[in-house]
């Protein structure tokens, strides 16, 4: 489930346990922002990604890295000027309608 804000994912909870007697909770993760990557594979494997990234894959197995802070995600994307940062995925990830 995707949300704007936390007020959403506590309506859903407040549905959940209203409509369906179902107890939720929520577990946030301590990511802020996340880029798809794109490269060759060699500047990709070389790249030291900081400790606290998550380095991850989409559905359709492109390569997603998780950042705890923009901060940490802006130092990547100046220091790694050989990979593409994406906002989202990759045009051949995409859903086709």
């Amino acid at each position: 489930m995707a949300a704007v804000g936390t007020l959403q994912f506590d309506v859903v909870i407040a549905r959940l346990a209203a409509e369906y007697n179902v107890d939720a909770y929520l577990e946030p993760l301590p990511y802020a922002g996340a880029r798809w990557v794109t490269g060759s594979d060699a500047a990709l494997a070389a790249v030291r990604w900081p400790l606290q990234v998550l380095v991850t894959q989409d559905r359709h197995g492109a390569q997603v890295i998780l950042f705890t802070s923009k901060w940490e995600m802006s130092h990547c994307t100046e220091t790694h000027p050989e990979i593409e940062f994406h906002e989202t995925a990759p045009d051949a990830n995409r859903i086709k309608a």
